[in-house]
């Protein structure tokens, strides 16, 4: 129905949902309190032309606790025209690697890969480095190998 179509549109805008990866794709989470910028960059790193070939399968899921503007600036970067070709390989949404509901609602058990990326712009870098390193030991705890 129309109405279940707006509320699942409504989910995905505000950073819900859920990521079930394909068979042969290969999933990379991206956490932490990365400015846009440092998320583009590594988006333009990892899909870089020279190694396309490696990067076919990937799929990455920036995993933004709260949300923010910063989740809003990545997902208004992957809505531009020259950006598309993304769109496939790009998942975005609200969460927390602290949680194991949103570990598990984007099977972070078949991850390749976790990324926990800083705030460099921050205010406190202690706190930073101390909440990114608990990030790291929530990821350990729910996939141990």
């Amino acid at each position: 129905t129309v109405q279940k179509v707006t509320e699942a549109a409504m989910v995905k805008r505000a950073g819900g949902g859920r990521f079930v990866p394909g068979v042969r794709t290969r999933p990379i989470i991206i956490s932490g309190s990365p400015q846009a910028s440092m998320a583009q960059d590594l988006i333009a790193e990892i899909f870089h032309s020279d190694h396309a070939d490696d990067a076919e399968d990937l799929h990455l899921i920036f995993f933004y606790p709260g949300g923010g503007s910063e989740m809003e600036e990545l997902i208004n970067f992957l809505r531009m025209k020259r950006n598309m070709r993304l769109a496939n390989h790009i998942t975005v949404l609200a969460g927390s690697v602290l949680d194991s509901e949103h570990l598990a609602r984007v099977s972070a058990e078949r991850a390749e890969a976790f990324f926990v990326l800083p705030n460099t712009n921050c205010l406190d870098e202690f706190q930073e480095d101390a909440e990114n390193i608990i990030r790291m030991m929530a990821v350990r705890r729910y996939v141990p190998s």
